[in-house]
């Protein structure tokens, strides 16, 4: 189905692209039109593919949402597995770009976050640590999406969470970090780590994404 959208832009003279992301420990919540608030475990159970929170621990995303399931070693792999799966299968449908979601509390900014991730084996504890799963996902989807085809990842550049939290020097060096895996384009968003998707933790205005942006080309 995917491939009929995408032949369709390509003839009428546009580039597509699709973004890759794993919901983690904001998995299964309700539409924003309906409030985005978070599903109960029964609720999400009871849907025909059952929704699962994955986390790097078991620190829950916020009020009202359930402890996710610590993800172990097989399970990163497996992770990673799928983004890998889902890159190869976007340009089996002709998609001409694709962008790795690395934000907005979703589960790679939940292993960026010294707030919500604490392991201590070697997917958390130092900045290198806690990159780790990010750099990981973009060499091997780098690796599988054609040299000629654009790469993004989208970051959120300050997670919102408060003093300690990601800040803008970690995403300079993610960012840089990146652009060594294969990265082209940094599509620089905020927010997002602890928050229900409603509310609205960075102030917000005309450009207020800008510095982040200005901050990240310029470094």
């Amino acid at each position: 189905p995917l491939k009929a959208v995408a032949d369709f832009v390509h003839a009428s003279g546009g580039a597509i692209g699709v973004q890759l992301a794993h919901a983690g420990r904001k998995a299964g919540s309700q539409p924003l039109w309906e409030g985005g608030a978070a599903l109960t475990d029964q609720a999400m159970e009871s849907d025909v593919e059952p929704w699962r929170r994955l986390g790097p621990g078991v620190q829950p995303a916020g009020p009202g949402w359930s402890a996710p399931q610590a993800l172990d070693a097989q399970g990163i792999d497996d992770v990673v597995q799928r983004f890998v799966d889902a890159a190869v299968r976007a340009d089996q449908a002709g998609m001409d770009v694709v962008e790795l979601h690395f934000g907005h509390g979703y589960l790679v900014a939940s292993f960026l976050s010294p707030h919500s991730n604490d392991r201590t084996d070697e997917w958390g504890g130092s900045l290198e640590g806690r990159m780790r799963l990010a750099l990981v996902i973009a060499r091997r989807v780098r690796a599988v999406w054609p040299a000629h085809k654009p790469l993004f990842a989208r970051l959120s550049v300050v997670d919102g969470s408060g003093e300690g939290g990601w800040g803008v020097d970690d995403s300079v060096v993610l960012a840089c970090a990146l652009a060594q895996c294969g990265v082209d384009v940094i599509d620089c968003s905020s927010g997002g780590l602890t928050e229900e998707t409603r509310a609205l933790p960075v102030p917000r205005g005309l450009g207020f994404q800008v510095p982040f942006s200005e901050r990240l080309r310029n470094e």
